[in-house]
Parts: C-alpha cells; sequence; structure tokens
C-alpha cells in the first residue's frame, strides 16, 4: 500500500519532524522521492538522444565498399559506383543485382544485369531493373559504372 500523499507514485521518503520545539512530540512528513528516469528534463535527453540516434545510424550503415572477382564497388543511398578492371572475367553483386562487364566497343559499354545485356553508350544513362546505369569512365585499364537507387540524398 503506498505512504499516505504518494498518490499511486513509486516511493516516498517520509522523516521525523518536530511538531513543536521542545513538545516531544513527532509529526510524519511524507514527502515524494524526485526520479530523474521521469522528469521533464530527462524525457528531452532521451528524446534528443533517440533522435540523433535515429539520424546518425542510417548514415553509418549505408556506406560500404566490396571487392569482387575484377571488380571494387562502393555504395551509399543513392546508388554504388563499380570500378570493373578489364581483361579478366569482372563481375560484381550490388544492390541485389549482379552486374558483370560484357564489352567494350568504342563509345559503347555492355553490361550484363541480372542476366540481360545492356548497352550503354559512355557518359549517357540508361534504365534497367528500375535502376539508372551511367558508364562514367573507360580507361584501357578500367571501366567505371555508376548505379543510381533514385534516391536523393543532400
Amino acid at each position: 500500500m503506498p505512504a499516505h500523499g504518494t498518490r499511486g507514485r513509486a516511493a516516498a521518503a517520509t522523516s521525523r519532524v518536530p511538531e513543536w520545539p521542545g513538545s516531544g512530540k513527532f509529526r510524519i512528513r511524507i514527502r515524494p522521492v524526485r526520479n530523474a528516469f521521469y522528469t521533464v528534463r530527462a524525457r528531452l535527453l532521451r528524446l534528443l538522444a533517440f533522435s540523433l540516434l535515429v539520424l546518425l545510424v542510417p548514415a553509418t550503415v549505408t556506406a560500404c565498399t566490396v571487392d569482387g572477382p575484377g571488380s571494387t564497388a562502393e555504395c551509399h543511398v543513392d546508388g554504388c559506383t563499380i570500378t570493373f578492371t578489364r581483361g579478366v572475367d569482372a563481375k560484381a553483386s550490388v544492390l541485389g543485382i549482379d552486374v558483370e562487364l560484357v564489352s567494350v566497343d568504342g563509345n559503347m559499354v555492355t553490361l550484363g544485369v541480372a542476366g540481360k545485356n545492356v548497352l550503354v553508350p559512355i557518359g549517357e544513362t540508361q534504365s534497367a531493373e528500375g535502376f539508372d546505369i551511367a558508364v562514367t569512365e573507360v580507361t584501357d585499364q578500367q571501366v567505371v559504372v555508376r548505379i543510381a537507387t533514385g534516391i536523393v540524398t543532400e
């Protein structure tokens, strides 16, 4: 049973206080114990901490770098940049799709995206499997491909 005057609060502190100095009579004073967990300040601090956690966790989880056979992929929320090495069987698996460098013929790059061949002119964008695929750079050693998710981050 809660102490008198606590109105159902979890804890109360009691102390003996003299009614009149020198009277020898005491009364019991009941005062609630302040619990910092439920104060307004603590609630605001917890809300602020939770908000920061919600904002910062996706930012730290979304960036990754993956090395595959003949390729290196660097992914963020807005998409992945894949660097394929030319002259080898270069493949990468990003964003749930398999991407393969099939051939380079002049200004045209043929990529295998989820088992389908996609022709992408250098510097232009093609759509495949719901992603925008662009070839950004072609050299004698490598081909750089950007696969965009369509999510805009700033």
